[in-house]
Parts: structure tokens; C-alpha cells; sequence
């Protein structure tokens, strides 16, 4: 996120929004909103590099570079718990 503009506003003066709904939603997006999805991206991809690639490096092979990747034991991936458990966290996040 560029928060330039937001905060040279805020060095400013917020104040100088007229309009108190948009000063507050200025601020709400800013300060809470940014700050959430920030956090939230960073739990995806720690988990993405900590769990669901080397899962995916077990469990997978590539058939064709950026085009196919398939199970390297489709039966025994099925019973995978721990990779659906992967899948499904990261769907979640």
C-alpha cells in the first residue's frame, strides 16, 4: 500500500476534509482497514511458504513447466490429510 498521500494529508491537517463521513472513512481505511489486510497477507504467505509449498513439492510434479503439475501418487494424496488440512487453510485465509 502507497500511504503517502494519507499521510502527508494527515501532516497537513485531516481536518482539512469538510466533510466529517469522509474524514472518518478516510481514516477508518487508512488505520484499520490497511493495517488488517497487511496482516492478513502476511499470515497467508508465511503459511503458504511454511506448509503449502513443501506440500506441494511432496506431492507434486510438474508435467510441463507453467502449464500441468500432477500427483505423484493421486490415491495416497486423497488419504493426505495433513496436505487437505493445507489446502483448506489456505482457502480459509
Amino acid at each position: 500500500n502507497n500511504n503517502s498521500a494519507y499521510e502527508s494529508l494527515n501532516s497537513i491537517g485531516i481536518d482539512l476534509v469538510r466533510n466529517d463521513s469522509l474524514r472518518q472513512q478516510i481514516s477508518l481505511v487508512y488505520e484499520v482497514r490497511y493495517p488488517k489486510v497487511d496482516a492478513t497477507q502476511e499470515i497467508l504467505f508465511t503459511h503458504i511458504f511454511d506448509h503449502l509449498y513443501p506440500a506441494l513439492r511432496t506431492n507434486l510434479k510438474t508435467v510441463s513447466p507453467r502449464e500441468m503439475t500432477v500427483p505423484v501418487n493421486l490415491e495416497k494424496l486423497r488419504q493426505n490429510n495433513g496436505f487437505a488440512e493445507d489446502l483448506y487453510m489456505t482457502i480459509f485465509i
